[in-house]
């Protein structure tokens, strides 16, 4: 049994959590895991297991997410970041690598912006601009909760966010995902609801690093836009696309084997070339 997540709380009250899975290994560096909408530690460190038996791994609820108080959306992106810093700090781990998994992904870039030094390669695993339809979505189901209305809520998240094209395994998952998010507290519904208007407020993904990146994603998502994702890489130099196949939005929990492999093999592979340059 997991249960060593910890508090760290920031100079302007700001609360975060983090918690730290397998030892440091030679030959990686510790990434860093920043986690969407519904994630917490204890949820994310099932679907890592695969990762954090090969590279120690910091999962970190930043303020507003996983089971930290809510933050109200007038909170910007950059003062939120901020937590990420403080946990790395105060962990003294020194360069590290970086995942953002969906919303994570936006706060993602922003760390590596302001940690630019320390930050030696990112994964964005389902992040991109909304789609309009997603979008559309997202709007209306920011309108049920608005108006106490959970179950439905759930049941629209949950057909926006399962995509899959095998209609019997799709609707298995949609009923999961479902069930998971019906009877929540009412602050989880808030959580969501604060974070969702804040990143409809920043109106886009925030401009690539330089960093070399990954864009991770299903290539049935709808939730995100894979053609975006290939038109970045095609743009950048140093951003590379890889899309599951047979998954969506939830890649990560369908088939945890791919997505470990081809994180580790990113990050890896980065790993050699860089003692390539230095021998």
């Amino acid at each position: 049994m997991i249960d060593n997540v910890r508090t760290i709380v920031a100079g302007t009250g700001l609360e975060a959590r983090y918690l730290t899975l397998g030892d440091r290994q030679a030959g990686t560096l510790p990434l860093v895991y920043l986690g969407g909408a519904f994630q917490t530690c204890m949820n994310v460190e099932r679907t890592l297991r695969q990762i954090y038996a090969e590279r120690q791994v910091i999962i970190i609820e930043m303020p507003g997410f996983g089971e930290t108080p809510v933050v109200d959306r007038s909170v910007d992106c950059k003062t939120i970041s901020d937590s990420v810093g403080l946990v790395v700090d105060h962990l003294d781990i020194g360069r590290f690598d970086l995942i953002g998994c969906s919303y994570g992904g936006i706060f993602a870039l922003e760390v590596a912006r302001r940690r630019s030094e320390q930050v030696r390669r990112i994964i964005l695993a389902g992040t991109s601009p909304f789609p309009q339809p997603t979008e559309r979505g997202l709007r209306l189901s920011l309108n049920l909760l608005d108006h106490g209305h959970h179950e439905p809520f759930a049941e629209l998240f949950a057909q926006l966010a399962i995509s899959l094209p095998h209609p019997t395994k799709r609707e298995l998952l949609r009923k999961r995902l479902l069930t998971s998010l019906v009877g929540q507290p009412e602050e989880v519904y808030h959580r969501f609801r604060e974070n969702t208007h804040r990143l409809f407020l920043m109106k886009t993904v925030p401009a690539f690093t330089g960093h070399p990146t990954l864009l991770l994603d299903g290539e049935s998502d709808t939730f995100t836009d894979p053609v975006w994702m290939k038109q970045q890489a095609a743009l950048h130099d140093n951003v590379s696309v890889e899309l599951l196949p047979g998954c969506d939005h939830f890649f990560h929990i369908e088939d945890k084997v791919a997505t470990a492999r081809s994180v580790n093999e990113y990050l890896d592979q980065a790993w050699i070339q860089e003692e390539r340059r230095l021998a």
